[in-house]
């Protein structure tokens, strides 16, 4: 008898779960299956696009641009990193450990990628007003075009 129940008990936690239970995506996490629905959801992934430029320019195109320009000077001190010292003697080529050029390189495609999702995704999405998806297509067509100019103002093409 008990092998009876045991058997009875295991049939039926194996037939209790479906596929459809375990495939559901978990409502604490945002994904690009659930996540592209609506205008808020599109308004939020413009952002996303735009915060990605905060690293480029307040640090990256920093270091590549104005360090490298007569703008700008570093003071080089014992102990500060000789990345920046590089990057303002012109060293060629800069250090192997110097890692603001894979930075670079790795932000302007975070950002690049980002827009291009927003731009992908836009048009299936019903819009209340055609004027606010152009709106919104043109926010993330221009960080694009940005970044790809100040790529070229560094020394590289993405």
């Amino acid at each position: 008898m008990k092998k009876i129940y045991l058997l009875f008990v295991l049939s039926v936690l194996c037939m209790s779960c479906s596929d459809d239970f375990i495939s559901k995506n978990p409502p604490s996490d945002l994904n690009s299956e659930g996540f592209y629905k609506t205008e808020t959801d599109m308004n939020q992934a413009v952002l996303s696009a735009y915060a990605n430029l905060r690293s480029l320019y307040n640090q990256t195109y920093v270091r590549l641009g104005e360090i490298r320009s007569d703008n700008t000077t570093y003071s080089w001190l014992s102990g500060n990193p000789a990345n920046e010292k590089g990057i303002d003697e012109f060293s060629s080529p800069l250090l192997p450990e110097n890692n603001f050029l894979a930075s670079c390189w790795d932000d302007s495609y975070k950002t690049i990628l980002r827009c291009n999702i927003v731009i992908g995704r836009i048009e299936n999405i019903e819009f209340k007003s055609e004027v606010l998806k152009a709106q919104y297509t043109a926010e993330a067509r221009f960080p694009v075009s940005y970044t790809h100019l100040r790529a070229h103002e560094t020394g590289r093409n993405l």
